[in-house]
Order: structure tokens, then sequence, then C-alpha cells
């Protein structure tokens, strides 16, 4: 049932001044209540996003993540009706207002999007699984790519020390993230672009390594093709004995 325009209104105006925490006169029925939403719409955000974001919090000095809490619910109306999709939200809040730069801290960025994309390969909508008909890998086997995956660009190494040292080391890393389809794990690994470019020729369609091995040869400029195989032979034999990768 759509709401009449001024209910519509009152709503909005109260969800505004619990997420800003301030005080202003508004027709409620029980005024004095107030204070105890905010306090409740408050524990509702900074519980969410400590749930979903627990190194990025367990980093940042108490006053720092509250702040980011803060400027986030008083500047940010979410858009998403699902709670667990807020943090993506934040995460983009964050990122597009430069709150790294304003915190000091290079490396927030990437770990709240590390901690982020956790989240969002676990809770990826269930695919019918392709089979699994083989599990030792052949240098001529087809090879598809396990469903649940994302592949994540980052500047600071956060997925293998801690965000302070990562600051000071900074690059172009890439991190496969995959959930394991029989188990529900999700875990991470760190590929070279060379891997990425394997990789996203996999995602496109079912091809064989020969068939990807020309490519990437005149991309990365090698010239030593039965070296190169060899190695990203043993890099898709890894992977399918991880069962990111799958031959069909």
């Amino acid at each position: 049932m759509l709401l009449k325009a001024d209910t519509r209104k009152i709503q909005e105006q109260f969800g505004a001044v619990c997420r800003k925490q301030n005080i202003v006169k508004l027709q409620l029925s029980r005024p004095e209540a107030l204070v105890h939403y905010q306090r409740l719409i408050r524990n509702i955000f900074n519980n969410t996003l400590i749930t979903a974001f627990p190194i990025t919090n367990e980093w940042l000095t108490v006053d720092d993540w509250q702040y980011l809490v803060s400027e986030f619910m008083a500047k940010h109306a979410a858009q998403t009706p699902a709670v667990w999709q807020m943090p993506r939200e934040f995460v983009e809040f964050v990122t597009e207002n430069i709150y790294a730069a304003t915190l000091n801290k290079p490396a927030l960025n990437d770990l709240l999007w590390l901690e982020w994309y956790e989240i969002e390969v676990h809770t990826m909508r269930d695919v019918e699984e392709p089979p699994i008909m083989k599990t030792i890998y052949q240098l001529n086997d087809s090879l598809i790519m396990n469903p649940y995956h994302r592949i994540i660009n980052l500047t600071y190494p956060v997925h293998k020390m801690h965000a302070d040292e990562a600051a000071a080391e900074p690059g172009d890393y890439y991190v496969l993230t995959y959930r394991v389809m029989d188990s529900g794990d999700v875990r991470f690994i760190e590929i070279s672009p060379v891997h990425v470019f394997i990789l996203q020729n996999i995602i496109e369609g079912p091809q064989s390594l020969p068939e990807i091995v020309p490519g990437v040869l005149s991309q990365f400029n090698f010239d030593n093709e039965e070296a190169i195989q060899k190695y990203l032979a043993f890099f898709c034999s890894d992977l399918v004995d991880k069962k990111i990768l799958i031959i069909t």
C-alpha cells in the first residue's frame, strides 16, 4: 500500500533526524522517545559495520572509527533496503569522499574493499554448479571458472600484512577471492597480472591453456613459449586442485 505524501514526508524527516543525530522539532506523539530511537539507529549502523569490517574496526582508533560512522550516517542516505548490503555503500562513501587522506590511512580503501568482497562472494546467489567430472589436470583440458569469485586490484598489500605496513608497499596487487563450492568457505589467493589474463579469458568461456598462451606471449612480450606454458600449467593445475578452475 502506498503511503500518503504527508506520512512519507514525516517518515523521511524522522529517518534523517535519527541518522544525523541532531535535535529538531518533529510532530511526534512521544517526543521524549526520539533520543532512544537515535541511539537504536546508531547502534544498528555501528554494529552492522563492525560485523562487516572487523579488521578495519580493530585497526582504526575508536575515534577514527566513530568519526567515519558519524560521517556516513549524517551525509549519506542509504539506498538499499537490505541491512546486510549497507556496508557496500559505506565503502563507496569512504572511498569517494577521500577519508583515507583525511585520516592519513592510505590503505583504508583497500582494506574495506577486501573485507566487503569477502561478504559479497560469500553471499552470491547459488547457481547450478557445473559437475566436476575430472580432477587431474592435463594440458589440453578445457577449463571453466568457479562461478563464485571476484578478482580485486589493490594498491596496498593488505591481504598479506598489517595495513600500516602495507601503506609503505604501494604497487599493483591482484587478489582472487573465491568461494569453495562444496564447503562455502571464502578464501583469498594472490595472483599476478599474467594469472589475471588467463582467468579473464577463461571467464569469457571454456578454453584450454594452449589456446590462451599465444595471447599471453603477445600481451606480455614473452618469447619462451615452452617455459611460460609449463609455468602456467602448474598454476592451472593448482587452481583445479583448489576447485577454482573446473575441467569440462
